[in-house]
């Protein structure tokens, strides 16, 4: 049985995803206790790749001049049938079940046999787009394939959803990213079994329906970036959704950060923004980021030159201890204290961002620690023992191997570190800090560059 090219990195997550979707999309996976839907498809995944279904390749040739075969999982006698990649030059093969289109001329031909039809990626090619006419004028030839499951719409360079899209109501998982749309019809909530809904990258997009809570089997919504004023209302009815890359927290009633509350489903990236609108310390909370386990990367935004970021909002905005990657942008107070706290022994990244603060959080602890940057952070005068976490752990920074540091305008003088501390250390990059006059002396192996520091003139002895 031929076996699928596939790149190891990225394309085998990007295809171990489509997988999962494909499979929860058919119903052929239920959630079993302990593991989300998506979960237990990524299960069946692994085993189809350690049954050698899948041939993994290094990129030679380049992936996009491979020709890929799709799996055909019968839903009803699971029978495993390989059916050739379409490329719409003739008609598609009745047995079809997944097909892509590419640079094509849509006539009422090509889709006559296919009613069985699960999955359409139609896509533009180089300079070529489906005007908005053709595709809608194509809307007699969708309604042949009343089952599809799956429509990925990405790339194709229309500016308004067609309107046969609305009338595919087994539809699982809508893909719009990339194109200059404009508005969603309030008549998308007839899609009612919908899971997945990707606006990725539409920037054009300048409403979306206030009904469109609606769908309320919704897991993954996918909107990043987002405008202020395009947040969908009351997404905490969305009881079901697993992936929100991005929440605007405003103060109209729908909006408010609260809207989190419920979502303990929520998984992979996630960045609040807007976090000016947050008053209090009980708002904050009432968002219970503590509760979400599967948010790995969170982002955290105030709105540029805010004078006092509130410090009791900070600290109500505390993740689960599972968190991987931290961001924090434009915040003006002391950082909070859960930022070092050795409990996120699972953090591998810190970022800091056009941030306020008199000094900086005590990091050395973090025991995963592997990537540090400090970007434009004024306030500081002295990097010291509390930096390092000194009387807390004999090792700071036992995992770090980048520190980078630009345009910390105040920042004057680096204390001299002990031995142990950066054992594992590779470079340390400093920028734009015109005040600072020394760095700690390192292992040798540590790579010290700086630019742009004209007091800078000696790196200090250790103890």
């Amino acid at each position: 049985m031929p076996g699928i090219l596939l790149h190891i990195h990225p394309w085998f997550h990007l295809l171990q995803e489509r997988f999962s979707l494909i499979l929860g999309s058919w119903g052929l996976v239920h959630p079993v206790a302990g593991r989300s839907l998506e979960e237990e498809a990524g299960h069946y995944f692994d085993l189809i790749v350690s049954w050698n279904y899948f041939l993994l390749a290094y990129p030679d040739p380049p992936l996009y001049k491979l020709r890929f075969d799709w799996i055909n999982i019968d839903r009803f006698t699971m029978d495993h049938e390989f059916v050739r990649h379409c490329l719409f030059d003739g008609l598609v093969s009745e047995k079809a079940r997944h097909t892509s289109v590419g640079n094509c001329s849509i006539s009422e031909g090509w889709l006559q046999p296919s009613r069985g039809l699960r999955t359409i990626f139609l896509r533009r090619r180089g300079t070529h787009c489906y005007s908005n006419s053709s595709l809608n004028d194509a809307g007699r030839l969708f309604l042949k394939v009343r089952y599809l499951r799956i429509l990925d719409l990405s790339h194709a360079g229309f500016k308004s959803l067609p309107d046969y899209v609305c009338d595919l109501l087994h539809l699982r998982s809508l893909n719009l990213s990339y194109n200059p749309i404009e508005a969603l019809s309030r008549s998308i909530i007839n899609l009612f079994r919908l899971q997945t809904l990707n606006l990725f990258r539409c920037h054009e997009l300048t409403s979306i329906p206030d009904n469109l809570y609606l769908l309320s089997n919704l897991r993954h919504l996918i909107i990043s970036p987002v405008k202020l004023n395009l947040m969908p209302t009351f997404i905490g009815r969305f009881t079901s959704l697993q992936t929100l890359l991005q929440f605007t927290v405003l103060r109209k009633d729908g909006c408010q950060i609260e809207e989190l509350r419920n979502l303990n489903d929520l998984c992979g990236e996630l960045s609040i923004e807007n976090l000016k609108n947050v008053a209090t310390l009980d708002e904050a909370k009432r968002a219970r980021l503590h509760l979400k386990t599967g948010i790995h990367k969170l982002s955290l935004v105030w709105s540029g030159n805010e004078p006092n970021a509130n410090f009791d909002i900070a600290q109500g905005l505390r993740p689960h201890c599972n968190l991987k990657v931290l961001k924090i942008f434009n915040y003006n107070s002391k950082f909070p204290s859960w930022v070092s706290n050795p409990s996120f022994a699972h953090l591998i990244s810190i970022t800091l961002t056009n941030c306020l603060s008199q000094e900086l959080p005590p990091f050395g602890p973090l025991p995963l620690l592997k990537s540090l940057q400090i970007v434009n952070v004024n306030g500081v005068k002295h990097i010291g023992p509390k930096f390092y976490g000194w009387g807390i752990v004999k090792t700071a920074f036992p995992s770090l191997l980048s520190l980078k540091i630009w345009h910390m305008n105040d920042l004057e003088a680096w204390a001299q570190c002990k031995s142990t501390d950066f054992p594992v250390l590779r470079e340390i990059y400093v920028s734009s800090c015109k005040k600072l006059k020394n760095l700690p002396k390192m292992r040798p192996l540590v790579k010290i560059k700086t630019f742009n520091c004209p007091k800078f003139s000696h790196v200090s002895g250790s103890n």
